[in-house]
Formats: C-alpha cells, sequence, structure tokens
C-alpha cells in the first residue's frame, strides 16, 4: 500500500511522486529543499568571506538549522543527490559546520583578549579598549579602529593607507567618467562638483567650466593642493549645451 514518506497518508490509490510523496508534500518538500539550498549556500560564502565574528557565527547556527532539516528528509528515505551537489555528504558538512563554529569561537576569544594588551608595552589591561585612551601602565596613547588597538604611529599609517586607497578609487571612477562622456560626444564641457565640508582649494574649483579635453589631458581631479585630511572627493559632472 502507498505510504507517503513526511506525512504519513496511505491508501490502495494514493499516488505517490517519484519521492515517495503525495502531492501536498511533494510541493511543500520542493520548495523547501529549493529555499534550504539557497540559504545553505548563501551561507557558506558567508561564513568564508565576512570578517565579523558574530555575522559567521550566526550563519553558522543558520547553516546546521538548515542541514538538521535536510538530515530528518534523509532520515525518511528521500533522495537528496538530485537536489544537492555537494562533493562531501550532509552528515560530513554539518560536522564541518560544527567544528568551523569552534574555530569562531576560539578566534573570537582570542581576538577579545588582543584588546586588553597594550599595542606598545604589551602589558594586559583590565577592560577591552573601546575607544583612545592612555595606557595605565606605560601612559602612551591607544588608538583603536574596528576592535583593533594600535599605536599612534600604526594608526597614522592606516589612515594613511586608507586616505591612498579612497583618493585611488576616486580618481579612477572620475577618469572613467570623463571617458564615457567623451565618448558620447554629447558632452564638451564638465564642472567640478565638490562635497559640502571639503577644503576651501576644492571649493575654488566647484562650478567652474572646464573643457572635457582639458579635464582629461590636466587631471585636474584630484585637486593637487587639496587640504582635506581624507584626501581630495570632488568629482566630474557633465554640462549639457543646447
Amino acid at each position: 500500500m502507498a505510504r507517503c514518506k513526511i506525512c504519513g497518508k496511505k491508501g490502495l490509490f494514493l499516488f505517490l511522486s517519484e519521492n515517495g510523496l503525495c502531492s501536498n508534500c511533494e510541493k511543500f518538500f520542493i520548495n523547501d529543499i529549493s529555499n534550504s539550498t539557497r540559504i545553505i549556500n548563501d551561507c557558506i560564502k558567508i561564513i568564508d568571506t565576512s570578517k565579523n565574528f558574530d555575522t559567521r557565527l550566526s550563519r553558522c547556527n543558520i547553516l546546521q538549522r538548515e542541514l538538521t532539516k535536510l538530515l530528518e528528509y534523509q532520515k525518511k528515505d528521500i533522495n537528496l543527490t538530485k537536489f544537492i551537489s555537494s562533493n562531501i555528504s550532509l552528515s560530513e558538512l554539518y560536522s564541518l559546520c560544527k567544528t568551523t563554529r569552534e574555530e569562531i569561537l576560539k578566534e573570537k576569544a582570542e581576538f577579545e583578549e588582543l584588546k586588553k594588551i597594550c599595542p606598545y608595552c604589551k602589558k594586559q589591561l583590565e577592560k577591552i579598549v573601546k575607544r583612545s585612551k592612555k595606557c595605565p601602565h606605560c601612559g602612551n596613547q591607544i588608538k583603536v579602529k574596528s576592535g583593533k588597538l594600535y599605536t599612534v604611529k600604526e594608526f597614522d599609517k592606516l589612515k594613511e593607507a586608507e586616505k591612498e586607497r579612497r583618493i585611488k578609487e576616486i580618481t579612477e571612477y572620475n577618469r572613467a567618467n570623463l571617458q564615457k562622456y567623451k565618448e558620447s560626444g554629447i558632452v564638451k564641457y564638465v564642472e567640478i562638483l565638490s562635497a559640502g565640508d571639503s577644503c576651501e582649494n576644492c571649493k575654488k574649483w566647484t562650478n567652474k567650466k572646464i573643457p572635457i579635453d582639458k579635464a582629461i589631458k590636466e587631471n585636474i581631479l584630484p585637486i593637487k593642493n587639496c587640504t582635506d585630511e581624507r584626501g581630495c572627493r570632488c568629482c566630474y559632472i557633465p554640462v549639457v549645451e543646447d
């Protein structure tokens, strides 16, 4: 006698799918497997790429939940191989998830301890440092960024590297836009748009009409004498004339 593997419904004339499920359970199963597969793939990607411990841990929990559900399907003798393509079994993936979670917890604990060690004298601090303060042992100023502790020199180097990276990104963005404007054949002039809190040297260029060929040839942006500690944030805007 035919019997559904999920709801247990049975009958002589009950039609079962190739998965051994009645029509109602088959629809639910297909949707459930599809959602679980998407969630599992998203969780694995985030666990592998995220730098946030809590985010990775939460995704491990979700991953374990979804794998537990799929393992329950397996216990009911439902074949999942055609729905889930993986080089390892679900049970192996579940064990790997547990191991990964334990490793993340260990990394987080080690990271928390680093937040209690002075970057100068390497002595233990009583509490986790959340904002800049002087070390009670050596008296040096401790800087904090993204939960990590730095010396003033290290912090300044970090800020300078971030500034250079940001300027490089903005420069590439501006050059790409100039090229697009040039190729359009419509834009003959551009104007420079500065931020509301830009330095005075950048603001001097605001609303100046510049031939696009000159902007490309002279690399006006970023402004060479910009004094903003974050670097020049100006950009080009096209001028379309009638």
